[in-house]
């Protein structure tokens, strides 16, 4: 019985483990923060998620809904940014000699990297008081810079500091306007 089930774990668990980085791989994973300053009356919810799929070991394209909540003195603003990019590795933070060698190919090639991403996609503003309520939208542009480290072979860490260019809409946003993110975020491998 033992046995059987040291067979079953083995035959779950050793092929899960070869999937990271590899071509059909997908992570998962996001980060969430809540801000209430003493000083303030304004509370601030930020949410965001990460969805990649590989195309091989170094080539990405990555799904990121990022959602902001202000709350203060009756009114909320909710931001949002919904982010399709490509990433690329641009430089291997590989260990070398023989035990470099022996790892990579105990975990299926696996190597954290920093990674370049470039993308587009749509922002949203929603404003509501207690007479009023407002949505406007329009396209962004990403570009991105941040390393992918793993934690064992399927989970990794991800900072990232990304640059968004959003196009101007309605009357509340006549201008283009920028944002800076600057996020840290944990996330599993899958394959469906």
């Amino acid at each position: 019985m033992q046995k059987t089930i040291i067979l079953i774990l083995t035959l779950l668990v050793i092929p899960s483990q070869l999937f990271a980085q590899r071509r059909g791989s997908r992570d998962m994973g996001g980060g969430i923060s809540f801000v209430a300053p003493s000083d303030s009356a304004k509370t601030q919810l930020f949410v965001f998620g990460v969805m990649g799929y590989y195309m091989d070991q170094g080539q990405l394209i990555e799904f990121e809904p990022i959602l902001n909540v202000d709350f203060s003195d009756g009114e909320i603003d909710l931001t949002s940014f919904l982010i399709l990019s490509y990433s690329v590795r641009v430089l291997t933070m590989a260990m070398g000699g023989e035990y470099g060698e022996i790892r990579r190919r105990s975990e299926g090639g696996d190597e954290a990297g920093v990674y370049f991403s470039a993308g587009g996609g749509l922002w949203l503003d929603s404003y509501k008081d207690q007479l009023d309520s407002k949505v406007y939208s329009a396209p962004l542009l990403s570009l991105g810079v941040g390393t992918h480290s793993l934690l064992g072979s399927m989970a990794s860490m991800r900072t990232q500091v990304k640059y968004l260019y959003n196009f101007p809409t309605g009357k509340e946003h006549t201008a283009p306007w920028s944002t800076v993110l600057v996020t840290t975020s944990f996330s599993v491998f899958t394959k469906l």
